[in-house]
């Protein structure tokens, strides 16, 4: 088994704990669970192939924002979770947070890379212009193909 089905495994373990717990204490926080971690669950069906990692930023920091608010209320009963906007935004924004990282920083890293590889790319026809300047161009068997 590898690591990537064992965190789907405890992930479903550990909202199928969660959602029965609710259930069995206040089940109208199902339909406030079932309602922030709707985004979670479309990102990990949008996203395809074998890597995937936006639905894990989404719902890591899903969670970590709503299971305060989720313990909360199942401890103190007199809190009406449904009707406080915060209590909607604080999750929904730190999953598309999530997601965001998830997104972004991979792209953002490949463009560092891209670049640093065209300066390097640079400065190898730099030195092969000045090899060919002073070997002559019979050494030259093919010249440089920037990759890509």
């Amino acid at each position: 088994m590898g690591f990537r089905t064992a965190l789907v495994i405890l992930a479903i373990l550990a909202m199928s704990v969660l959602a029965v717990a609710v259930l069995i204490l206040r089940p109208q926080l199902l339909v406030y669970m079932f309602i922030v971690f709707a985004p979670c669950v479309a990102i990990f069906l949008m996203e395809g192939g074998s890597r995937r990692f936006a639905w894990i930023g989404s719902a890591a920091l899903t969670v970590s924002a709503a299971g305060p608010i989720i313990f909360g209320a199942l401890l103190d009963t007199t809190r009406f979770v449904m009707g406080d906007t915060w209590v909607w935004v604080v999750p929904v924004g730190a999953g598309m947070l999530g997601t965001a990282i998830a997104v972004v920083l991979p792209v953002v890293g490949e463009m560092m890379t891209a670049r640093e590889q065209k300066g390097q790319f640079e400065a190898l026809e730099e030195r092969q212009q000045a090899l060919i300047a002073e070997w002559g161009e019979e050494q030259l068997r093919e010249p440089l193909n920037p990759p890509g």
